[in-house]
């Protein structure tokens, strides 16, 4: 019988070859044979070769069976290697903080975790993704591309308000514009009783004076940048229970801001790196329960600062102990007058204090 050579046609993505009836040769493009050309009745293994972005899926094989990566020749055949092209993780933020993934692409299956870094003063929010299903930080990549966006929010300000507004809650049934002491009142909403409070000015002292102190019993959120003062801004909002964190970098006045909060169990660590006076500032709050670690290195008035802070359990000789390096520069008479005395771990703490920071009456 006449030997007769014939071209495979072997087909790779868009690249289609030549093609045999029973003697076969292929070329080498992702795909070839070992060996590359034989008689009728040849065994031959294929052997792929993917691209360094591409991984090797299956085989497409028509004239002939194969078993594994084998098969025999005896018919024209047609042979395909089929590859997964690496999927690429695009990843944004809204320009407060970054974010990173590991790996950064991968092929279906591989399991992504992603993590993120809030700049100054803001908090990771949330990720929008698409082209996959995030649970908690990881995904796995299926089909197709993923786009990640970190969204963050300003810690100081996360309701995203206008500039010198606050958001208040009050009880039901409370209408505090009706005796408006100054700013602007608008009611956010009916049930629960929430209010948007609007003063335009650096001096928000007394802000909720008078009737505005009757129901407040909650400090939603606020944007406070560039407020100096906050002297009796709580001041004997009795029934206030909780405030959030927002910007008090720049005030330098904060006395009796929470004077007489007989409700209020904690407050944030505020930023007080400015404040010059704070003379009062928790006086009465009688259910505080921690004095937070405020930094207070510019202060001069913090003359009954935590006075008849009864149920404070700790942080009174943490900030005793920042303060009292500057001695006398600071007045800080009764700063700590019966501050801690229901509470076993408090009171140990202020026992430690000296007395001229404690005060007898």
């Amino acid at each position: 019988m006449k030997k007769e050579k014939h071209i495979v046609n072997n087909v790779y993505g868009n690249h289609q070859l030549a093609r045999y009836i029973d003697v076969y040769e292929v070329s080498a493009n992702g795909c070839h044979s070992v060996p590359e050309s034989g008689y009728k009745g040849t065994e031959a293994t294929l052997v792929d070769e993917p691209a360094w972005n591409e991984k090797f899926s299956s085989y497409s094989i028509t004239g002939a069976t194969l078993t594994g990566n084998n098969f025999i020749l005896n018919n024209d055949v047609t042979a395909q290697a089929n590859y997964e092209t690496a999927k690429n993780v695009t990843l944004q933020t809204d320009g407060h903080g970054t974010i990173t993934a590991s790996p950064i692409s991968g092929f279906s299956g591989t399991i992504v975790t992603l993590s993120n870094t809030p700049a100054q003063d803001y908090n990771f929010l949330n990720y929008d993704i698409t082209g996959a299903t995030l649970t908690g930080s990881q995904f796995k990549i299926a089909n197709s591309n993923v786009n990640v966006k970190a969204n963050f929010h300003n810690a100081l300000n996360p309701l995203d308000l206008p500039p010198y507004t606050i958001r208040v809650k009050y009880t039901n049934g409370s209408n505090p514009s009706s005796a408006v002491y100054k700013g602007t009142w608008t009611r956010v909403s009916t049930s629960p009783n929430i209010w948007d409070v609007k003063c335009e000015t650096n001096d928000w002292s007394y802000l909720f004076a008078g009737a505005q102190t009757a129901g407040l019993i909650d400090v939603m959120g606020a944007n406070t940048t560039n407020v100096t003062s906050m002297y009796k801004m709580f001041s004997f909002c009795r029934t206030l229970t909780s405030v959030e964190l927002f910007d008090t970098s720049t005030v330098t006045y904060a006395s009796r801001m929470f004077d007489c909060t007989y409700e209020l169990l904690e407050v944030p660590c505020y930023n007080l790196s400015n404040v010059r006076s704070a003379e009062g500032m928790f006086s009465n709050a009688r259910k505080l329960k921690y004095i937070p670690d405020f930094d207070l290195h510019n202060i001069v008035d913090a003359h009954a600062m935590f006075f008849d802070t009864f149920n404070v359990e700790s942080g009174a000789l943490n900030m005793y102990s920042k303060l009292s390096a500057r001695g006398n520069e600071i007045d800080h008479g009764y700063m700590f007058f019966d501050c801690g005395k229901n509470s076993e771990q408090g009171s140990a703490e202020v026992a430690q204090i000296p007395i001229d920071w404690v005060g007898v009456l």
